[in-house]
């Protein structure tokens, strides 16, 4: 399958899959996205046991975008840019199987047709383990960007990290910026959060009236 208005070119489909005994054996899965391999492979057998696993690396979502969004979002929003890599990981009885999946994104640019808004993100990464009711995992993401042209102004976050556990939920101190001289730095604990939450939250910082003025623009002004 090729687009060349979109660039988008799939290629080298392969599925074998088998169906027999109340089981699923997924020999092969894979197909060619624009260079980046998208794979499945793994089983589930007649007592429910699972082993299956998911794999793509540098996936360009802009073409697959273009292509298969649904029209009436791609006449509002477009997708400029981003980049995806994901490994997922299912095994052991379904009932309580652990589960293992990394995310990567990057170069995630977003923006709407009459440029009133632009979001861009430089890199998110997530890792997450969990075999339930446990859960593991973070979350760290660099350089995430909110832009309003029209007002000149936006809200740039250059850091932010959470962690998790079996126990609690640790969000990094981290800071968002509004223009040019306001900043809310922030942090925060979330414990006991699967049975009886307990959130400890803590912001400090400096907002400018003249930077609220600005990023709210014609609506500061009525």
């Amino acid at each position: 399958m090729a687009d060349k208005k979109a660039g988008l070119l799939i290629k080298d489909a392969n599925v074998d899959i088998c169906l027999d005994n109340n089981s699923l054996n997924v020999k092969r899965a894979d197909v060619n996205i624009n260079g980046a391999v998208l794979q499945a492979h793994g089983k589930i057998t007649e007592k429910a046991v699972s082993d299956l696993h998911l794999f793509t690396n540098e996936l360009s979502l802009k073409e697959l975008y273009d292509v298969f969004a649904p029209s009436v979002l791609k006449e509002q929003v477009l997708l400029k840019s981003g980049v995806l890599s994901l490994s997922a990981d299912l095994q052991g009885e379904l009932k309580k199987a652990r589960a293992i999946l990394n995310v990567g994104l990057k170069n995630f640019i977003v923006a709407d047709r009459k440029n009133s808004f632009i979001l861009s993100n430089e890199d998110l990464d997530i890792k997450l383990d969990t075999l339930f009711p446990t859960l593991y995992g973070s979350v760290v993401n660099n350089n995430f960007k909110f832009e309003l042209p029209a007002t000149n102004s936006s809200l740039y976050l250059p850091f932010f990290a959470l962690s998790m556990d079996e126990n609690k939920v640790d969000i990094a101190r981290a800071g968002i910026k509004l223009n040019d001289s306001s900043i809310v730095n922030f942090q925060g604990v979330i414990s006991e959060y699967l049975t009886e939450p307990n959130i400890n939250f803590f912001a400090d910082g400096k907002i400018n009236a003249d930077d609220l003025k600005k990023i709210l623009g014609r609506i500061w002004k009525q």
